[in-house]
């Protein structure tokens, strides 16, 4: 049985607790009619006028609440504010509990005015810099720095049992050639080289490559998949689909493994957002859909 625990968020994204306070990323409010908002979702406004209109209003959110015995929450306060918000799916996105015990969130990219730096550079944001990176910050709200950027779109993010940080950069057009989808470990001081850069060279700005491109797309949930009784490696949702992709270890680093039977689920309505573990190794899943937005379907052992 579900109940109503808090209210009032604008666009809530990501969840992670952390010594009984929940966080919550939230894209902030959206100026158009529906969520699924994009520049050209706007009446009255043309692409690049709209997605600059998105951008400059913005005001995504990190906010926390005390998690009461009675699972019901308290003291709801934002610890980050002004966090900038491109569209409806490129904002701040996941957050997670790094094992240096600070919080880990990705936000989205300029996705729309990727090809217009100009538009960009001339909207005043004290966090615009934030835009396509990975940011790290203490459970309180400070310290707040910029862990790895160039990135397009994560929209989770998930620790191994090395306390290596993962997450899956969503595909899209850049100046320099197309973005695919990019199974990243994310390193401390990488730039990934969104907008400028695709995932192909010439390199000039990108500093760390992906450890593995994805065949589909869509990718947005992921998790570490020894939290479900598999071997080492990542779960990864996307649309239509789960996979499960094992990881190797080299002298030079931990990769993924080459293996054409990975899928587990093949045909899910919608794009997976969301995985998380529930007791005796059951799978929790969020499916985002334009129509249905969020609903929730559950994977029983998927070693089986």
């Amino acid at each position: 049985r579900s109940r109503i625990v808090t209210s009032g968020l604008d666009a809530p994204r990501g969840l992670a607790i952390l010594n009984d306070v929940l966080y919550v990323t939230d894209l902030g409010p959206l100026p158009c009619p529906r969520i699924y908002c994009k520049g050209i979702d706007l009446p009255g406004y043309g692409y690049y006028e709209g997605a600059a209109k998105i951008l400059r209003e913005s005001n995504g959110s990190i906010l926390a609440f005390d998690v009461l015995a009675d699972g019901s929450l308290n003291n709801k306060r934002a610890i980050v504010t002004g966090l900038p918000t491109a569209n409806f799916a490129h904002g701040a996105n996941g957050i997670t509990v790094g094992p240096d015990g600070l919080l880990y969130v990705s936000i989205g990219g300029v996705e729309g005015l990727y090809d217009r730096p100009d538009i960009v550079d001339a909207i005043e944001g004290p966090k615009l810099d934030f835009l396509g990176t990975v940011i790290r910050l203490k459970p309180d709200g400070s310290g707040l720095e910029i862990f790895a950027e160039g990135l397009r779109n994560v929209y989770a993010l998930t620790f191994d049992d090395h306390g290596l940080l993962w997450g899956v950069d969503n595909d899209g057009k850049t100046m320099g050639g197309w973005h695919r989808e990019e199974v990243l470990q994310i390193k401390r001081g990488s730039n990934y080289g969104y907008p400028f850069e695709g995932t192909f060279g010439p390199h000039k700005i990108r500093n760390d490559n992906p450890v593995w491109i994805m065949d589909g797309v869509g990718s947005g949930g992921i998790e570490w998949a020894g939290k479900f009784g598999l071997e080492p490696g990542l779960i990864v949702g996307g649309c239509t689909n789960l996979r499960y992709l094992p990881l190797v270890d080299y002298d030079n680093g931990r990769f993924l493994e080459d293996r054409n039977d990975s899928t587990l689920m093949a045909t899910i309505p919608g794009c997976v957002t969301i995985i998380e573990p529930a007791p005796e190794q059951i799978m929790l899943i969020g499916v985002f859909d334009t129509d249905l937005l969020y609903s929730f379907k559950l994977v029983v052992h998927p070693q089986q």
